[in-house]
């Protein structure tokens, strides 16, 4: 499946990764990326960070798998935006990704949103 291709695990692996994770990871290693930009919190608490780096700068955080895929038609030269919205709690709440190169783009998102 796309997830398992994404993710690079089997269904156990990936039940442990909804189940007993941290999902402010995403939040935390997004603001280590060079360049990333955060927003004053709004009312409600949410932040937002947007990034423009390079694949290659984004690949380190990507699962092996995945990163290999996506490295076959996407080169780690290549520019991209990253836009992740955040709770109060710097849960993620959306992640977008966005990249274009010579004959292939790649956009992605990610929704969060039943957190225990």
């Amino acid at each position: 499946s796309a997830i398992d291709l994404l993710y690079g695990r089997g269904p156990a692996q990936l039940h442990a990764l909804q189940t007993e994770s941290d999902p402010r990871q995403f939040t935390f290693m997004i603001g280590t990326l060079p360049g990333v930009q955060a927003s004053e919190p709004e009312g409600s608490g949410r932040t937002q960070f947007t990034a423009r780096t390079t694949m290659g700068g984004l690949y380190p955080f990507l699962p092996r798998d995945a990163a290999a895929a996506i490295r076959e038609w996407v080169p780690a030269d290549t520019g991209c935006g990253l836009d992740l919205w955040a709770d109060s709690e710097a849960r993620p709440t959306w992640i977008g990704l966005n990249a274009q190169a010579p004959g292939a783009a790649f956009n992605g998102s990610m929704t969060f949103g039943d957190y225990r």
